[in-house]
């Protein structure tokens, strides 16, 4: 199953970078209101707002918009700079069998890492200057799946860069970076995000 993975989004990088960007654009958008649509049937939220105009409160256009907004700009703050890398051979997708561990230890690295970057970029987004960037978020007073995608467009831009610069690092250090973690990194944080935003602890008492 990885290496099919592996094997598609090969191709999908050796297209021209305007179709990868829009191919990850409806891949990201069908996989991100999948997840929507489970944890809303889990936690008993809708969104149907997001689809339906008609009869939406001031709030929820506003949720609408920023949702619809950070679907899009996520794909086109990640995906430039992925496809650029892949053609470099910095980003590079190898063999799931032969490197599985090396692939294991990359994605670990990438959840610990960007712990520590959400951390210090979300305590700089509270201070003077950036907050009321940050306000946009926090205009949502009880959070829900849907706040997962509720940002100002520099803070999507603060919290979806994080794999650029962990590539370029990691590029400097190593030489390389494999995509299949990167891929896999991307798809949790949707799900972590979505979840950590629910406002309900479905995990059992144990996590």
């Amino acid at each position: 199953m990885f290496q099919g993975l592996n094997n598609f989004y090969e191709r999908i990088f050796e297209l021209p970078l305007l179709v990868s960007v829009f191919s990850f654009l409806v891949q990201n958008t069908l996989v991100t209101l999948c997840i929507l649509f489970i944890f809303g049937f889990i936690v008993h939220q809708s969104i149907t707002h997001l689809f339906i105009k008609k009869n939406r409160t001031e709030h929820q256009d506003f949720e609408a918009d920023y949702f619809w907004q950070t679907l899009v700009l996520i794909p086109l703050i990640n995906i430039p700079w992925m496809w650029l890398f892949y053609q470099k051979g910095i980003l590079v997708t190898g063999d799931v069998q032969i490197f599985f561990w090396i692939m294991v230890l990359q994605f670990f690295t990438l959840v610990f890492f960007h712990d520590l970057y959400f951390y210090w970029t979300h305590r700089l987004l509270h201070t003077l200057l950036p907050r009321k960037i940050h306000g946009v978020h926090h205009k949502e007073r009880e959070t829900t799946i849907v706040t997962s995608h509720i940002f100002h467009a520099f803070e999507a831009f603060i919290n979806y860069s994080f794999g650029l610069w962990f590539v370029i690092t990691t590029g400097i250090i190593f030489g390389k970076v494999f995509l299949l973690p990167v891929l896999l990194f991307i798809l949790y944080t949707i799900i972590w995000n979505i979840y950590g935003h629910s406002g309900n602890n479905i995990l059992p008492d144990w996590l």
